[in-house]
Protein backbone atom coordinates (compact mmCIF):
# COMPACT_ATOMS: atom_id res chain seq x y z
CA UNK A 1 0.00 0.00 0.00
CA UNK A 2 1.10 3.57 -0.61
CA UNK A 3 2.43 5.59 2.31
CA UNK A 4 0.00 7.19 4.74
CA UNK A 5 -1.74 10.19 3.20
CA UNK A 6 -1.02 13.69 4.52
CA UNK A 7 -4.57 13.81 5.91
CA UNK A 8 -6.57 11.16 7.74
CA UNK A 9 -10.36 11.26 7.96
CA UNK A 10 -11.42 11.39 11.61
CA UNK A 11 -14.87 10.10 12.57
CA UNK A 12 -15.48 11.43 16.09
CA UNK A 13 -17.79 14.09 14.67
CA UNK A 14 -20.09 11.43 13.23
CA UNK A 15 -21.32 10.66 16.75
CA UNK A 16 -20.25 13.47 19.10
CA UNK A 17 -23.46 15.50 18.80
CA UNK A 18 -26.18 14.69 16.32
CA UNK A 19 -25.69 11.27 14.77
CA UNK A 20 -25.05 11.50 11.03
CA UNK A 21 -27.04 9.27 8.72
CA UNK A 22 -25.20 6.42 7.04
CA UNK A 23 -25.84 7.96 3.61
CA UNK A 24 -24.09 11.19 4.68
CA UNK A 25 -21.18 9.28 6.23
CA UNK A 26 -20.83 7.28 3.02
CA UNK A 27 -20.66 10.43 0.91
CA UNK A 28 -18.01 11.90 3.22
CA UNK A 29 -15.94 8.71 3.06
CA UNK A 30 -16.21 8.40 -0.73
CA UNK A 31 -15.26 12.04 -1.34
CA UNK A 32 -12.35 11.79 1.09
CA UNK A 33 -11.00 8.69 -0.63
CA UNK A 34 -11.46 10.28 -4.06
CA UNK A 35 -9.33 13.23 -2.87
CA UNK A 36 -6.40 10.92 -2.09
CA UNK A 37 -6.98 10.30 1.63
CA UNK A 38 -6.21 6.65 2.35
CA UNK A 39 -6.76 6.31 6.11
CA UNK A 40 -9.80 6.50 8.40
CA UNK A 41 -9.41 7.10 12.14
CA UNK A 42 -12.10 5.89 14.53
CA UNK A 43 -12.61 4.31 17.98
CA UNK A 44 -14.71 1.56 19.51
CA UNK A 45 -16.24 4.12 21.89
CA UNK A 46 -17.64 6.31 19.09
CA UNK A 47 -21.33 5.53 19.31
CA UNK A 48 -20.49 2.43 21.41
CA UNK A 49 -19.23 0.61 18.34
CA UNK A 50 -21.83 1.93 15.89
CA UNK A 51 -19.34 4.16 14.11
CA UNK A 52 -16.96 1.26 13.45
CA UNK A 53 -19.86 -0.86 12.21
CA UNK A 54 -21.02 1.77 9.71
CA UNK A 55 -17.48 2.26 8.41
CA UNK A 56 -17.00 -1.49 8.09
CA UNK A 57 -20.24 -1.97 6.18
CA UNK A 58 -19.49 0.90 3.79
CA UNK A 59 -15.98 -0.36 3.02
CA UNK A 60 -17.10 -3.99 2.68
CA UNK A 61 -20.14 -3.24 0.51
CA UNK A 62 -18.02 -1.18 -1.86
CA UNK A 63 -14.99 -3.47 -1.93
CA UNK A 64 -12.71 -0.81 -0.45
CA UNK A 65 -10.29 -3.23 1.16
CA UNK A 66 -7.17 -1.07 0.70
CA UNK A 67 -8.30 1.70 3.03
CA UNK A 68 -6.17 1.90 6.15
CA UNK A 69 -8.02 1.77 9.45
CA UNK A 70 -6.78 3.21 12.73
CA UNK A 71 -8.98 2.57 15.74
CA UNK A 72 -8.67 3.15 19.48
CA UNK A 73 -9.63 0.86 22.32
CA UNK A 74 -9.84 0.93 26.10
CA UNK A 75 -12.39 3.57 26.99
CA UNK A 76 -15.39 1.44 26.07
CA UNK A 77 -14.49 -1.10 28.77
CA UNK A 78 -12.73 1.31 31.12
CA UNK A 79 -9.45 -0.46 30.29
CA UNK A 80 -10.59 -3.62 32.07
CA UNK A 81 -7.93 -6.21 31.26
CA UNK A 82 -10.42 -9.08 30.95
CA UNK A 83 -12.16 -7.16 28.14
CA UNK A 84 -9.20 -5.99 26.05
CA UNK A 85 -9.06 -9.02 23.74
CA UNK A 86 -12.82 -8.79 23.24
CA UNK A 87 -12.41 -5.10 22.43
CA UNK A 88 -9.89 -5.92 19.69
CA UNK A 89 -11.93 -8.80 18.26
CA UNK A 90 -15.16 -6.78 18.32
CA UNK A 91 -13.51 -3.89 16.49
CA UNK A 92 -12.24 -6.28 13.82
CA UNK A 93 -15.70 -7.82 13.49
CA UNK A 94 -17.47 -4.47 13.22
CA UNK A 95 -14.89 -3.08 10.78
CA UNK A 96 -14.98 -6.36 8.81
CA UNK A 97 -11.19 -6.45 8.80
CA UNK A 98 -8.69 -9.25 9.36
CA UNK A 99 -6.29 -6.79 10.95
CA UNK A 100 -6.09 -3.22 12.26
CA UNK A 101 -3.48 -1.01 10.61
CA UNK A 102 -3.09 0.94 13.86
CA UNK A 103 -4.63 0.12 17.23
CA UNK A 104 -4.29 2.95 19.76
CA UNK A 105 -4.35 2.99 23.54
CA UNK A 106 -7.25 5.44 23.79
CA UNK A 107 -6.27 8.45 25.90
CA UNK A 108 -6.20 6.64 29.23
CA UNK A 109 -4.50 7.73 32.43
CA UNK A 110 -1.03 6.68 33.55
CA UNK A 111 -2.35 3.91 35.78
CA UNK A 112 -4.13 2.33 32.82
CA UNK A 113 -1.13 2.82 30.56
CA UNK A 114 1.58 1.43 32.80
CA UNK A 115 -0.03 -1.99 33.00
CA UNK A 116 2.06 -4.83 31.62
CA UNK A 117 -1.01 -7.09 31.38
CA UNK A 118 -2.62 -4.67 28.93
CA UNK A 119 0.46 -4.48 26.74
CA UNK A 120 1.08 -8.23 26.85
CA UNK A 121 -2.33 -8.69 25.23
CA UNK A 122 -1.68 -5.96 22.68
CA UNK A 123 1.70 -7.43 21.76
CA UNK A 124 0.24 -10.91 21.29
CA UNK A 125 -2.09 -9.38 18.71
CA UNK A 126 0.86 -7.60 17.13
CA UNK A 127 2.66 -10.92 16.85
CA UNK A 128 -0.30 -12.83 15.40
CA UNK A 129 -1.05 -10.15 12.81
CA UNK A 130 -4.37 -8.83 14.13
CA UNK A 131 -2.63 -5.50 14.70
CA UNK A 132 0.01 -4.09 12.35
CA UNK A 133 1.13 -1.19 14.53
CA UNK A 134 0.54 -0.31 18.17
CA UNK A 135 -0.26 3.30 18.91
CA UNK A 136 -0.69 5.74 21.77
CA UNK A 137 -3.39 8.40 21.58
CA UNK A 138 -2.20 10.74 24.33
CA UNK A 139 -4.77 12.16 26.73
CA UNK A 140 -5.03 15.90 26.01
CA UNK A 141 -4.98 16.76 29.73
CA UNK A 142 -1.49 15.23 29.90
CA UNK A 143 -0.42 17.12 26.80
CA UNK A 144 -1.49 20.43 28.34
CA UNK A 145 0.47 19.63 31.49
CA UNK A 146 3.58 18.57 29.51
CA UNK A 147 3.21 15.10 31.02
CA UNK A 148 4.91 12.92 28.42
CA UNK A 149 5.72 9.89 30.57
CA UNK A 150 3.64 7.59 28.36
CA UNK A 151 5.44 8.74 25.22
CA UNK A 152 8.84 8.31 26.86
CA UNK A 153 8.02 4.66 27.58
CA UNK A 154 6.44 3.95 24.19
CA UNK A 155 9.24 1.75 22.86
CA UNK A 156 9.10 -0.43 25.99
CA UNK A 157 5.65 -1.60 24.87
CA UNK A 158 6.47 -1.75 21.12
CA UNK A 159 4.40 1.35 20.40
CA UNK A 160 5.44 2.86 17.07
CA UNK A 161 2.74 5.50 16.47
CA UNK A 162 1.95 8.53 18.66
CA UNK A 163 -1.26 10.54 18.23
CA UNK A 164 -1.47 13.99 19.85
CA UNK A 165 -3.60 17.11 19.61
CA UNK A 166 -1.66 19.81 17.77
CA UNK A 167 -2.81 23.19 16.47
CA UNK A 168 -1.89 26.87 16.88
CA UNK A 169 -3.74 27.05 20.23
CA UNK A 170 -2.47 23.81 21.78
CA UNK A 171 1.01 23.54 20.34
CA UNK A 172 3.18 22.27 23.20
CA UNK A 173 3.26 18.84 21.58
CA UNK A 174 6.25 20.15 19.66
CA UNK A 175 8.28 19.40 22.78
CA UNK A 176 8.24 15.71 21.86
CA UNK A 177 8.92 16.08 18.13
CA UNK A 178 12.68 15.57 18.38
CA UNK A 179 12.15 12.65 20.79
CA UNK A 180 9.72 11.02 18.35
CA UNK A 181 12.13 11.38 15.45
CA UNK A 182 15.10 10.10 17.46
CA UNK A 183 13.13 7.04 18.62
CA UNK A 184 11.60 6.30 15.22
CA UNK A 185 8.04 6.99 16.37
CA UNK A 186 5.52 7.99 13.70
CA UNK A 187 3.73 11.15 14.81
CA UNK A 188 0.07 11.73 13.95
CA UNK A 189 -1.64 14.99 14.91
CA UNK A 190 -5.34 15.52 15.52
CA UNK A 191 -7.83 18.38 15.99
CA UNK A 192 -6.23 20.95 13.67
CA UNK A 193 -9.20 23.25 14.32
CA UNK A 194 -9.67 22.47 18.02
CA UNK A 195 -13.08 20.90 17.41
CA UNK A 196 -14.16 24.06 15.58
CA UNK A 197 -13.26 26.41 18.45
CA UNK A 198 -10.39 27.86 16.46
CA UNK A 199 -12.98 29.72 14.35
CA UNK A 200 -14.42 31.54 17.38
CA UNK A 201 -13.49 35.20 17.65
CA UNK A 202 -11.92 34.69 21.09
CA UNK A 203 -9.30 32.42 19.53
CA UNK A 204 -8.80 34.02 16.12
CA UNK A 205 -6.45 36.74 17.34
CA UNK A 206 -4.30 34.15 19.12
CA UNK A 207 -4.16 31.98 16.01
CA UNK A 208 -3.32 34.88 13.70
CA UNK A 209 -0.53 35.95 16.03
CA UNK A 210 0.87 32.43 16.05
CA UNK A 211 0.63 32.28 12.26
CA UNK A 212 2.16 35.77 11.99
CA UNK A 213 -0.79 36.93 9.90
CA UNK A 214 -2.63 40.24 10.07
CA UNK A 215 -5.98 39.02 8.76
CA UNK A 216 -7.94 35.80 8.51
CA UNK A 217 -7.80 35.48 4.73
CA UNK A 218 -7.12 31.83 3.83
CA UNK A 219 -7.54 31.02 7.53
CA UNK A 220 -8.00 27.24 7.08
CA UNK A 221 -5.19 26.95 4.55
CA UNK A 222 -2.78 28.88 6.77
CA UNK A 223 -3.53 26.73 9.82
CA UNK A 224 -2.94 23.53 7.85
CA UNK A 225 0.22 24.95 6.27
CA UNK A 226 1.53 25.85 9.73
CA UNK A 227 0.93 22.30 11.02
CA UNK A 228 2.48 20.71 7.92
CA UNK A 229 5.58 22.87 8.34
CA UNK A 230 6.47 20.50 11.18
CA UNK A 231 7.90 17.77 8.97
CA UNK A 232 7.88 15.24 11.82
CA UNK A 233 4.09 14.93 11.53
CA UNK A 234 3.19 12.04 9.22
CA UNK A 235 -0.55 12.71 8.92
CA UNK A 236 -3.17 15.15 10.23
CA UNK A 237 -6.47 13.70 11.48
CA UNK A 238 -9.35 16.07 10.68
CA UNK A 239 -13.07 15.72 11.25
CA UNK A 240 -16.17 17.12 9.57
CA UNK A 241 -19.87 16.97 10.36
CA UNK A 242 -21.19 17.42 6.84
CA UNK A 243 -20.33 17.11 3.16
CA UNK A 244 -20.30 20.92 2.99
CA UNK A 245 -17.62 21.09 5.68
CA UNK A 246 -15.60 18.47 3.83
CA UNK A 247 -15.85 20.48 0.60
CA UNK A 248 -14.54 23.55 2.44
CA UNK A 249 -11.67 21.55 3.91
CA UNK A 250 -10.68 20.02 0.58
CA UNK A 251 -10.69 23.40 -1.12
CA UNK A 252 -8.21 24.70 1.42
CA UNK A 253 -5.98 21.72 2.16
Amino acid sequence: MNKLSVYTLGTYQFYDKEKLQKSEIQKIIFKSLDSGINCIDTADSYGDGKCEAIIGNILKDNNLSNVRIATKIGQLSNFKISQIQNNIDNSLRRLKKEYLDICYFHSGNNTDFFNDDYWNIMNKNLENGKIKKLGLSLKTAYLKKNNFEQIKKAKKYNISVINIMFNPIISNGDKIFSFSKKNNLDLISRSPFLGGDIFKEQYKKLVLKKLKKNNDKNYIKNILYWIKSYKTIKSIVFGVRSLEQLDSFLRNK
